[in-house]
């Protein structure tokens, strides 16, 4: 546990991060406090001003898995689909497709098309589940 007080920037905030986080010491360093450092000469300089949100509070954070939240993120961000989400969007459109469908054969070897996403749709949600 930290000794020493808050900066009075977090007078009155909970301590729970600032005093019970671990503490790198190498060489004689305190990490934490180089960084406080750098941080505040920072704030002195006006590097954290105007940025996007500023006032606003933080969104919550999202639940489930943290990892299966990031990687969901960087997918958004760079326009990436999810494979489940692709084949939904086959199976849907798949399925739409066959109601206009009234040859037995065509009708048929659609069928088998839908299965096999079906399939590859569970496949994919029981990978994910492991």
């Amino acid at each position: 546990m930290c000794s020493r007080a808050a900066p009075p920037r977090l007078a009155g905030r909970s301590s729970a991060h600032y005093d019970n986080g671990p503490f790198i010491q190498a060489a004689g360093m305190n990490f934490r406090r180089i960084a406080e450092n750098l941080i505040e000469e920072a704030m002195k300089r006006g590097e954290f001003d105007n940025l996007p949100g500023a006032g606003k509070p933080l969104p919550p954070l999202p639940e489930g898995d943290p990892f299966d939240v990031l990687m969901a993120q960087i997918m958004k961000r760079n326009g990436a689909t999810p494979l489940e989400v692709q084949l939904k969007r086959s199976i849907a459109d798949k399925a739409r497709a066959m109601q206009q469908i009234t040859d037995p054969k065509k009708r048929a070897a659609e069928m088998k098309e839908l299965s096999e996403l079906r399939l590859r749709l569970n496949v994919a949600m029981e990978g994910r589940r492991r």
